[in-house]
């Protein structure tokens, strides 16, 4: 008498069944996907009747049976991480689907699947790889079996064709010791995050605010304190991970991208600094952000290669994106992947990487031939890849801008959580952020993805000052059922000062003695997102050997300088300690002039670029010009933005500056602008003061009048993009950060030209000026030099020192 064995996938559980039966058993309906035509396996050996009559007893029916079975057969249960296991036990080639399995010498299964689309599908799909995989052997051929299974609801169905081996129904027997685990499918995962660190690697003095009456009746209000860092960070994220996991939960870590690019250690050391503050870290995978390629793709797989190191993190870190697409000669080929499947908790976690097209391609340094696709498309194809073979757990690394993780990634199909970066923002409830800064929404934000399942969206600030601790339980149909989280900050308790002001009105600090110190960290506990941390050693012992080179680095050449350009604000105004004031007395300063002109040239995108005249702090002097001569004249954090406006905005944006820095407000607010020259008129009002406003795009063509209507591409700084130092019509226009340091894109333009030289006359922003009192600029009679003597030394210096807090 033959056995007939029935396969059917349940739509409605993650799990797989096989029934063994004496008896013909059909059933297809809209809660199971069952052999439309009974399946015979037909045994030769008399032996094997006796194997299969092992499990047809009622002990074995009540320890086996799950639910929705009959009396005469037995219903085995098989969870997903043994499926996950045994599909790995030979070579895994996925296609679409389950469409070839290798697991031994001559036993070559395949089968071919539709597009699978849903996670219910999926979970069928990746049930018949595992029924491939579990039938597998490597011994001679006994039988030969098909079986077609059809799912009526989803209209989708495969056909399987095994040949059976010698082993088969040992290989059945063995694998059921690792078939009666429990709640397969579900999960309780933790994924801690980072994004944006920018190559800021060091912790960093912060203010914070005590509001709690108690604490600040022995602290003060405003306290400072030692913040963020990776050597603070790691320690943090590794006692994280150890008391998450204490209490039941996987952990996962993740980059949101732009590790690259924005301060000395970038500067300096091109990423290699960053590579081994990541290794510390240990994060599972990071996502490509656009500053990656600043310095084009040989940088960044130098980057990649240099993520790898088992002796600091085993695993390694996994590099995504499914929308870059190296050019064929670049040097990223097989640097990077679309996506990536962790197991975590015994489950399939897959992680998909999406990088922001439009900033990558038009604002960084791609080789050519390598592209950025259209993010949601990409997304989606990979999503639905990673679903047909058999994940049902999906989060999204993106490098996009929170704006766009919500309008755009939210809304696709079969998405759980979407962990990202770009755009810096800080997420969370004010109550936690101890007056640090104000966030932009909660952390996480519970959306609704395309499939009406909850969706999960964090991102977790900049420049290592935060990470992100998000908790996320998944059902057993691979649903997330509720996501919670804050974003964490890792202090150093020694470091605490108490913000204080004289009789005078003089700021000053004091250091906590043990009562205060007490009293702060107790209120911070109470907070459960600060932690106060020791670095971790290892950590700290790999970044001092980069701490300690940056001062001998400071005096590295980037470029010749054959004669000094001078530093002015206004013309004639005589900051400069090197020039006469004749040399600035027509047209202003050709520093600052100089400065407006890199950022034109590395911000690829933009028609002009401007720059506040007290933005720019000192001459390029005569002789090399060094790294450390590019963070004095430029010593500010701030970063370039691009922003599109009107000609009329512009003019009117040359307006608000210039009047800004004649009456009454800061002399450092007077534009200098790269693109753009006019004449400029102070005896008249206001609205009338610029006139014969040229462009000239990127310096790359000829000059020709403003067109008012025409809308122009302006690149700036963010300290003047957000409507400071007077130029409030910068503030009415929303702009685009790019997160490029203005003294990194100043030392990137030295080191490409090596020759830095005062820009022509005819570039020069100020062709004409006209003083408030009518007195027009010219070289005729210029006023007596007050930068070459001591006293206008003196002068200077006084002048800076006061106008350094005021002016930015």
């Amino acid at each position: 008498m033959p056995i007939r064995v029935d396969a059917r996938v349940r739509r409605d559980r993650k799990t797989w069944s096989i029934y063994y039966s004496l008896f013909q058993y059909r059933r297809c309906d809209r809660q199971s996907v069952s052999t439309s035509k009974s399946s015979s396996l037909v045994l030769f050996f008399p032996t094997l009747f006796a194997l299969f009559a092992l499990f047809d007893t009622e002990k074995n029916k009540k320890r086996y049976s799950t639910d929705d079975t009959v009396a005469d057969e037995n219903h085995i249960k098989i969870s997903r991480q043994t499926l996950d296991s045994l599909t790995r036990r030979g070579e895994y080639k996925r296609k679409r689907g389950c469409s070839e399995v290798v697991l031994g010498a001559g036993n070559i299964l395949k089968s071919r699947t539709s597009a699978l689309k849903t996670k219910e599908s999926a979970t069928m799909t990746r049930r018949m790889c595992w029924m491939k995989a579990l039938l597998g052997g490597d011994a001679n051929d006994i039988v030969v079996f098909t079986t077609t299974l059809v799912d009526e609801s989803a209209g989708c169905g495969f056909s399987l064709s095994k040949m059976m081996m010698k082993s088969a129904l040992a290989t059945i027997l063995v694998s059921t010791a690792a078939v009666l685990k429990a709640d397969a499918g579900a999960l309780k995962l933790t994924i801690l995050s980072m994004n944006d660190h920018h190559s800021k690697l060091d912790s960093d003095d912060h203010d914070l605010t005590v509001s709690d009456a108690t604490t600040k009746a022995v602290t003060g209000e405003s306290v400072n304190v030692k913040i963020g860092g990776f050597p603070m960070t790691v320690a943090g994220m590794s006692a994280l991970t150890t008391s998450e996991e204490a209490a039941g939960q996987s952990v996962i870590k993740l980059h949101a991208g732009d590790v690259l690019t924005g301060g000395a250690y970038y500067s300096w050391f091109k990423g290699t600094a960053d590579a081994k503050m990541m290794q510390h870290a240990c994060f599972h995978a990071m996502v490509i952000g656009n500053h990656e390629f600043d310095d084009g793709d040989q940088n960044l797989a130098t980057f990649i290669d240099n993520l790898s190191d088992a002796a600091v993190c085993a695993t390694g870190t996994k590099v995504l994106s499914a929308n870059v697409v190296a050019g064929t000669s670049s040097p990223l080929q097989t640097k990077y992947a679309k996506s990536h499947v962790f197991t975590l908790g015994g489950e399939s976690v897959g992680v998909v990487g999406v990088t922001i097209k439009r900033k990558t391609m038009e604002s960084s340094f791609p080789d050519a031939g390598t592209t950025v696709e259209d993010e949601k498309t990409a997304a989606q194809a990979e999503i639905d890849a990673l679903v047909a073979s058999g994940v049902d757990k999906i989060i999204l690394l993106t490098h996009i801008g929170y704006a766009y993780d919500v309008s755009w990634m939210a809304t696709l199909n079969n998405v759980d959580v979407i962990v990202g970066g770009d755009k810096h923002e800080l997420l969370g409830d004010a109550s936690d952020l101890m007056g640090f800064a104000t966030p932009h929404a909660a952390f996480p934000a519970e959306l609704t993805n395309g499939n009406g399942k909850k969706v999960c969206v964090v991102q977790s600030w900049e420049y290592s000052k935060t990470f992100g601790k998000l908790r996320v339980d998944f059902d057993a149909n691979g649903d997330v059922t509720s996501c919670s989280g804050k974003p964490q900050f890792v202090y150093d308790s020694t470091s605490f000062l108490q913000n204080l002001v004289d009789a005078a009105g003089e700021d000053y600090t004091e250091a906590f003695d043990d009562a205060k110190k007490t009293a702060m960290v107790s209120h911070l506990d109470t907070l459960d997102n600060w932690h106060a941390v020791t670095a971790d050693a290892a950590t700290a012992a790999s970044f001092e050997t980069y701490k300690t080179q940056v001062d001998i680095l400071k005096t590295q050449k980037i470029a010749d300088v054959p004669a000094n350009i001078c530093f002015e604000r206004i013309p004639g105004q005589g900051r400069s300690t090197v020039c006469e004031t004749s040399a600035s007395y027509e047209h202003g300063g050709a520093a600052c002039q100089l400065v407006a002109k890199g950022f034109l040239h590395r911000t690829k995108n933009a028609d002009i670029c401007v720059q506040n005249g007290g933005g720019c702090r000192q001459d390029i002097v005569a002789g090399d010009f060094t790294k450390g001569d590019a963070y004095s004249m430029l010593p500010f954090s701030n970063t370039i933005v691009t922003m599109d406006m009107t000609g009329t905005q512009i003019i009117a944006l040359m307006e608000d500056a210039l009047d800004m820095a004649h009456n009454g407000g800061s002399t450092g607010a007077y534009p200098y602008v790269a693109g753009l020259r006019m004449d400029v008129d102070m005896n008249k009002t206001k609205g009338f003061r610029v006139s014969n406003v040229e462009i000239n795009s990127r310096l790359a063509g000829s000059w020709a009048a403003i067109d008012i209507t025409k809308t122009y591409v302006v690149g700036t700084n963010n300290y003047i993009a957000a409507g400071k130092d007077g130029y409030f019509t910068f503030g009415e226009v929303t702009g685009v950060d790019s997160y490029m340091n203005y003294a990194q894109t100043m030392m990137d333009y030295a080191e490409e030209v090596k020759t830095l030289t005062a820009p022509a006359k005819a570039e020069m922003t100020t062709q004409s000026y006209i003083a408030p009192d009518g007195t027009a600029h010219t070289v005729v009679t210029p006023p007596a030099s007050s930068g070459a003597t001591i006293f206008g030394h003196a002068v200077a210096l006084f002048a800076f020192v006061g106008a350094f807090a005021a002016v930015m």
